[in-house]
């Protein structure tokens, strides 16, 4: 039997269709019954209340399908910590085809997701490409530019130096910049570009772990 979104739909941000998480997990464990999702928490900072999780979606055999990250604060949620986690589920669901269409928080709206500039601008900074997938010798040590660049974005982004650890092992398994490949440095720049904590508003999501 195929899964049939409609009846779980609701709207969200004016007159948008969403789809729960709860919803696209019963959709994702019709669909791929073998397949696993592992949650890891970059970042949970209890005095300035926020939270900072990724989800990576793993097929059968290990191999890493979609992944998400996810912001939340107090400001946001009471719970802010447990709506990180379940957000990136749903983005990482999101990634790999279960409720794509139905996921406005992965609308890029008026900026474009590869670039910190407005998509009516030219980008002036180093051009940047999906996953380092057109990198050149994607598997070399990080060039001393891309190393440079990406501590100038993390600084810029907010991370201390700690988070900026926690995030280089939970992403790349990895414990400094110097130790990325070029692909990896690649997706990293994109990644960061994208990142803004406050840019989406805060969806509420029942809570999928109630039960436990």
């Amino acid at each position: 039997m195929t899964f049939d979104p409609k009846p779980y739909l609701i709207k969200v941000q004016g007159n948008k269709d969403y789809l729960p998480v709860a919803a696209r997990l019963i959709w994702f464990r019709e669909v791929h019954p073998d397949w696993c999702i592992q949650t890891t928490p970059i970042e949970i900072n209890l005095e300035k209340q926020f939270a900072i999780f990724m989800a990576v979606i793993k097929d059968d055999k290990g191999n890493i399908i979609g992944q998400g990250t996810k912001h939340e604060n107090r400001a946001g949620f009471a719970d802010y910590i447990e709506k990180a986690e379940t957000g990136s589920i749903g983005r990482a669901l999101a990634t790999c085809g279960i409720g794509t269409q139905f996921a406005p928080e992965l609308e890029e709206g008026e900026r474009i997701v590869d670039a910190p500039q407005l998509a009516k601008q030219q980008p002036t900074a180093q051009p940047q490409t999906q996953a380092g997938s057109m990198v050149k010798n994607p598997a070399e040590p990080a060039s001393d530019k891309q190393k440079g660049f990406i501590k100038q974005l993390f600084a810029g982004k907010g991370f201390s130096d700690q988070e900026e650890d926690n995030f280089l092992l939970a992403k790349y398994h990895v414990d400094s910049v110097t130790k990325l490949n070029k692909g990896q440095a690649s997706q990293l720049i994109e990644w960061l570009n994208a990142y803004t904590p406050e840019e989406e508003p805060p969806i509420e999501e029942p809570d999928i772990f109630a039960d436990e």
